[in-house]
């Protein structure tokens, strides 16, 4: 009797729209509004996956249709992940731009 061949789980980058083995992808992950990459694919919840070896699929115009306003801080996610896979950040940073870094709100004028 032959050996049967393993199942390899496919995955769809939300990019380029191609299914490819889950080990090829990135996976992503959203809590509390900020995109987190899952290095270890084990985070609960729905995920976004990205191919990991093909670089049209981190422009920021298509980062912007999954990610919306923290595509840039995906894609520096993404470059981060692909050169150094061992020692990546595994959150994007928070871009909300209504507060300054010392968390004190900005006046009805400045607005």
């Amino acid at each position: 009797m032959a050996a049967r061949a393993r199942h390899v789980p496919l995955r769809r980058c939300t990019s380029c729209r191609r299914s490819r083995p889950q080990a090829e992808l990135l996976r992503f992950y959203q809590r509390d509004g900020v995109w987190h990459l899952d290095a270890a694919r084990r985070a609960g919840g729905r995920g976004s996956w990205l191919c990991a070896d093909t670089p049209s699929c981190w422009e920021l115009k298509k980062l912007r249709r999954t990610f919306r306003s923290q595509a840039e801080a995906v894609r520096a996610l993404v470059q981060a992940a692909v050169s150094d896979p061992h020692g990546a950040q595994t959150e994007a940073p928070h871009t909300d731009n209504t507060h300054d870094p010392e968390g004190n709100r900005p006046s009805p004028q400045s607005l």
